[in-house]
């Protein structure tokens, strides 16, 4: 997928509107062109027959992203199907040397998959459980570090050190961004990655503007400029029916931690903009190349544990008694879910604050 980039102009800060334009990838096909015709030793014949081949198969996993209304499985059922026709045409012009072939690595790769994913769905019910058990997040580190390397031996053995390594990064830091508005918005899968752009542009935006001086009011109508803005590409994204839920919603939301915790219009915006700065911030931690993994998620429990404290000043005791009893609601609603896998000692609520339900 390759990007276009635009340059919009907001009362003098930059923001990055990116349009999309597709061309063909290989991401969606584990049989890419780019080895598949050496390691079948394909004639010149054949290479453009599977050229025509794959661009339909492209088109058609195009087609289905851009799909409305999918559940994740419903999604996976289809894009199996689609590969499963793929293959089937992919047959039709191979040798029987080289269908064989072909019918081995998918065999390995089965075999290789159905021996991996129970060890993945134990590692990550173990990290989950870690995570509640923990009282002090920073302590997380330490435990979380050695559950790595546990079922990074088990996986080493079966596809090698640094495969099992790398599929135990992804699993640890894999996040559903957004997941519960991609259901909620009944939104495809090229929507959700637009709408998860749109949201991160304007914690960006947001950011620079909170760290730029200036007086109260510029920085009131800079702000409320730029949330008129994503709410009109939000708008533009999801249609009008969709939009005034969205709205709808946002402003229920709002209204919610408003009424739990008592906030006024000042601190609501304070909390958003805290929570905002926590988010960049920790993703520009996780994509920078600089320092261990270890080193890294020390830096992220430290700026989980500022923004608590910023939150925690900006509050009264009153309002820091009602979050700390929405808190430990959330902790012991979470340690529920927990015990149904697994024993869990007890345990106090994460210095992570949460919003109130």
């Amino acid at each position: 997928m390759k990007r276009a980039i635009t340059f919009v102009m907001v009362m003098g800060f930059v923001v990055i509107v990116p349009s999309f334009s597709f061309s063909q990838s290989n991401a969606s096909n584990p049989l890419s062109s780019e080895d598949i015709t050496v390691r079948y030793n394909m004639t010149a014949a054949q290479i453009e027959q599977y050229k025509v081949i794959d661009a339909e198969h492209q088109q058609k996993i195009a087609a289905l992203k851009s799909t409305s209304g999918l559940s994740k499985k419903a999604f996976n059922d289809r894009q199996r199907a689609t590969f499963r026709d793929f293959r089937s045409s992919l047959e039709k012009i191979l040798t029987p040397q080289q269908v064989a072939l072909l019918q081995k690595e998918q065999a390995e790769r089965a075999a290789i998959s159905a021996k991996t994913t129970p060890i993945l769905n134990e590692y990550r019910k173990e990290r989950a459980v870690i995570k509640t058990q923990i009282k002090i997040v920073a302590d997380r580190t330490e435990p979380l570090a050695q559950l790595d390397k546990k079922y990074e031996a088990r996986l080493a053995a079966i596809i090698g050190t640094d495969r099992a390594a790398a599929m135990i990064k992804d699993a640890g830091e894999k996040r559903n961004l957004n997941t519960q508005d991609a259901k909620t918005y009944n939104l495809s899968y090229l929507e959700t990655q637009e709408y998860k752009r749109i949201e991160r542009e304007k914690e960006a935006v947001q950011q620079q503007i909170d760290n730029t001086p200036m007086t109260t009011k510029e920085r009131r109508e800079k702000t409320k400029l730029v949330a008129d803005n994503t709410s009109a590409q939000i708008k533009g994204l999801l249609g009008e029916n969709r939009y005034r839920q969205w709205n709808r919603d946002k402003r229920d939301m709002d209204q919610q931690l408003k009424k739990h915790l008592g906030l006024s219009d000042q601190q609501l915006q304070l909390y958003k903009n805290i929570q905002n700065n926590k988010a960049i911030e920790i993703a520009k931690i996780r994509k920078s190349n600089e320092g261990t993994e270890q080193e890294k998620q020390m830096k992220i429990e430290q700026l989980k544990a500022d923004a608590d404290q910023q939150i925690q000043q900006m509050l009264s005791p009153e309002q820091r008694n009602k979050m700390a009893s929405n808190r430990q609601k959330a902790f012991n609603s979470a340690r529920r879910n927990a015990i149904r896998t697994h024993t869990v000692r007890s345990a106090d609520p994460q210095q992570q604050p949460s919003a109130p339900k």
